[in-house]
């Protein structure tokens, strides 16, 4: 299976994620997801490309933001960061 992630373009750091639990909260997701710049536990990973692709591109408001569409870093400088892609 081939899978998609998020690595900063100089240092090849690959984005992990973490997620916020907001129950009894209304009007948003159960669980927000947040991309990770420096994450040493885990890798985001999905199975489309494209996914990766718009979360480079666009952020999502922490209220929308689920795992294949997380919330990113306020440092998240877009250009800084490129899609690279595993076979597992």
């Amino acid at each position: 299976m081939t899978f998609y992630g998020i690595r900063n373009k100089k240092t090849h750091k690959t984005c992990g994620f973490s997620s916020v639990s907001n129950e009894n909260a209304e009007d948003c997701v159960d669980i927000t997801f947040n991309l990770e710049l420096n994450s040493k536990d885990n890798v985001w990973l999905v199975p489309e490309k494209a996914m990766a692709e718009q979360t480079i591109k666009y952020n999502t408001e922490w209220y929308n933001a689920g795992y294949t569409s997380p919330s990113r870093d306020k440092n998240f400088t877009p250009d800084d960061y490129e899609v690279f892609e595993i076979n597992i």
